[in-house]
């Protein structure tokens, strides 16, 4: 799957394809999302959000984000157990190129199923009848 580090500011729809755990260069936990555009240009393309987990404030906004898609974690060992529950998960996110110049998203819910009309790469069309 391709990675894109470069997309317009915007509302996106994705799936949650994988999330990884490892430690930093300094020692610090940094958890990876891998999402899978569904739809418009970017579309079967990914984009990964990271959580370096340096403070607080960075683990309470994982928690945040992972209670937007329905999970409540509260520990690592915690988010780790529901890894096979996160991946899959379809979702509304926002791209936005910050004033330092980098790529961020944020997650805003799970996506009505209801607003799912682009197939995934990969994924079969319903016949129509």
């Amino acid at each position: 799957m391709k990675v894109i580090t470069e997309m317009n500011d915007g509302e996106y729809t994705g799936e949650i394809v994988d999330m990884t755990t490892e430690e930093t260069a300094d020692g610090y936990p940094k958890v990876t999302w891998r999402i899978r555009i569904g739809g418009g240009e970017h579309d079967g393309a990914c984009v990964e959000k990271k959580y370096y987990l340096k403070n607080q404030k960075v683990i309470d906004f994982l928690k945040k984000e992972f209670k937007l898609i329905g999970h409540e974690i509260t520990s690592s060992d915690d988010m780790e157990a529901k890894k096979a529950e996160i991946v899959g998960t379809r979702i509304v996110f926002t791209a936005v190129n910050n004033d330092a110049g980098w790529l961020v998203f944020y997650v805003k819910g799970v996506m009505k199923e209801s607003t799912w009309t682009p197939p995934f790469e990969g994924e079969k069309k319903k016949k129509a009848w």
